[in-house]
């Protein structure tokens, strides 16, 4: 069930200039701890964290590991919260 699924993420911010439309670049790494299996992905993101925030809604992963550069943006500072 979807109570079982455990995800660990690990979130890695580009740490370079920001795009002229203000995008930045995400890195992904997603645990599956039922199945063992590692996905791997990068994404252009907008300022909002729109992609970012979808994924994170849809895997509602049970750890996030990321650097104190991501923890500034708005939703990535949420994420701590209980709902």
């Amino acid at each position: 069930t979807d109570e079982q699924a455990g995800h660990c993420v690990s979130i890695r911010e580009d740490t370079g200039e920001t795009s002229k439309d203000d995008k930045k670049r995400f890195g992904v790494c997603v645990l599956d701890s039922a199945t063992s299996e590692f996905n791997l992905s990068s994404f252009e993101d907008d300022v909002c964290r729109t992609k970012l925030e979808t994924l994170m809604r849809q895997l509602r992963p049970k750890e996030i590991i990321f650097t104190k550069v991501i923890k500034s943006s708005p939703f990535v500072s949420r994420l701590g919260e209980k709902s």
